[in-house]
């Protein structure tokens, strides 16, 4: 372990300085101005130094990449700081998907909510579809899940995308008078009153999961912006929502 350790710090002190891969002189780096003209849909901003000298660190949505200094390599890969066991690309993926969901309010979701005496300790955002398997099980539940204090807030992510089966679902139950009993019932096959509306917040919110680099449902995030994985076990879920209160982003 020692040995792979030392040879992984070499690697990367290695890349950093870039000089004994490529051997980049001062005057070949490039401003993150002129790197983003090279890049298709990457506006400067998204360009910034990386916690490696020598690399910038680009985010797009809340993907992470890394590219050479004189924007000749880019690097698809996670940085790990060894010294204090924190995936710095995971950190920086979770404060980028915190910024995404920062400013959306519950009439944008669909929010089961603890009912009292039982207060909310924690709240997470999931990413679902109505015709997935395991959201379906995670759902079935939902009620334990608010017992144990955890406020669950759905937004729609019908991956097979518009024009399909899942995503006519999903827009009958954003249009329905009672949102939280159309999305328990069409995840049980049953029926419900359906109605017309504008259904615009669907298609937002599958282009948010969308900025979030999300493949599959359902995926759970924390208030924080943690990925916390897809299905599981109410009492599992507690515990990892316990344990990213208590942890920086990143750690592992």
């Amino acid at each position: 372990m020692r040995i792979f350790r030392a040879l992984f710090l070499v690697s990367l002190s290695c890349l950093g300085s870039v000089l004994c891969a490529t051997g980049l002189q001062a005057a070949e780096v490039k401003t993150p101005a002129e790197l983003a003209s090279g890049f298709p849909g990457i506006e400067e901003e998204n360009i910034q130094d990386s916690p490696v000298p020598g690399l910038y660190q680009i985010t797009l949505g809340s993907q992470v990449a890394y590219v050479t200094q004189d924007g000749r390599y880019l690097i698809k890969g996670e940085v790990i700081d060894l010294d204090n066991n924190l995936n710095l690309t995971e950190a920086r993926k979770t404060e980028a998907r915190r910024g995404l969901l920062t400013g959306l309010d519950q009439t944008q979701m669909i929010v089961f909510s603890p009912r009292p005496p039982v207060n909310p300790t924690y709240a997470v955002t999931i990413f679902t579809d109505i015709n997935c398997r395991y959201c379906r099980s995670f759902h079935q539940s939902i009620e334990r899940v608010n017992e144990l204090g955890i406020e669950v807030r759905y937004m729609m992510y019908p991956v097979a995308g518009p024009g399909t089966a899942s995503w006519k679902k999903a827009v009958d139950v954003w249009c329905a008078t009672d949102r939280t009993g159309a999305m328990t019932a069409a995840k049980s096959d049953k029926e419900f009153p359906v109605r017309e509306c504008d259904a615009a917040q669907v298609s937002q919110q599958y282009d948010l999961a969308l900025k979030l680099g999300l493949r599959g449902t359902p995926t759970i995030l924390s208030a924080r912006g943690d990925y916390l994985g897809g299905y599981m076990a109410p009492e599992e879920l507690l515990k990892k929502l316990e344990l990213a209160a208590t942890t920086p982003p990143g750690t592992y």
